[in-house]
């Protein structure tokens, strides 16, 4: 897309699901805040029928936000056909950047018969908790796996192995970006020295402490 001035601005549909607090809320926040700048415009598709935590938020700071619903309201043929029509008659986008673990792949399917040439698969995750509720799991991940491949053409993965996960050793050596969860550490400034200190002075040999940066869910592995 062009400008008035000659310059050119890139579109961005994002779906980061259900977008409401935790890491990939996190991951997607920071993408923008680095790229705000850059004439870059991006849209944020949600699976979700009311206001978020974060919404007015980014509103304030130029994103536009659309709610969609959620697939499992919706037959994959309907949901697919909902999305592409949301797609194209928001405006041609440049790419289209989905983060999930499976299911996501029918953004993607939207994306691509919506004629976004550029498709972005982003994974996060090593294991899927949908997995559990769904009566052929196997049968699901052979599918969806070998969709994302065919439907998207460029692979991003927090690490190798949600990477190799989704999509395989072999791609994963190849094709797919190793994007790591990046921590803007500025935003733990200033450290409130008094309160540790307190901290220290109370404690005596037999005490242990630990600390949870976090969310308490098997997947953040505090077990270990």
């Amino acid at each position: 897309m062009k400008l008035n001035n000659d310059q050119f601005i890139t579109k961005i549909a994002v779906f980061p699901g259900v977008f409401l607090n935790g890491g990939v809320e996190y991951v997607v926040e920071e993408i923008f805040n680095s790229m705000r700048d850059k004439n870059i415009v991006y849209d944020i598709y949600v699976s979700r029928n009311y206001e978020g935590p974060k919404d007015k938020q980014l509103i304030a700071k130029g994103v536009r936000i659309f709610y969609i619903p959620e697939m499992k309201n919706l037959n994959p043929l309907k949901y697919i056909r909902l999305i592409r029509k949301m797609l194209k008659s928001n405006g041609k986008y440049d790419y289209i950047h989905v983060h999930s673990i499976h299911s996501g792949v029918l953004n993607s399917i939207a994306g691509y018969f919506a004629g976004i040439k550029n498709r972005i698969y982003h994974v996060h995750n090593t294991s899927d908790p949908l997995l559990k509720g769904l009566r052929f799991p196997k049968l699901y991940r052979f599918v969806s796996t070998r969709m994302i491949r065919m439907f998207n053409n460029k692979y991003i993965a927090c690490g190798k192995d949600a990477g190799i996960y989704i999509y395989g050793n072999k791609l994963v050596m190849k094709k797919v970006l190793i994007l790591k969860n990046a921590i803007n550490l500025e935003i733990f400034k200033p450290i409130h020295t008094t309160k540790y200190r307190k901290i220290a002075l109370d404690r005596n040999d037999n005490t242990v402490f630990i600390g949870n940066a976090a969310r308490f869910t098997e997947v953040k592995n505090q077990r270990f």
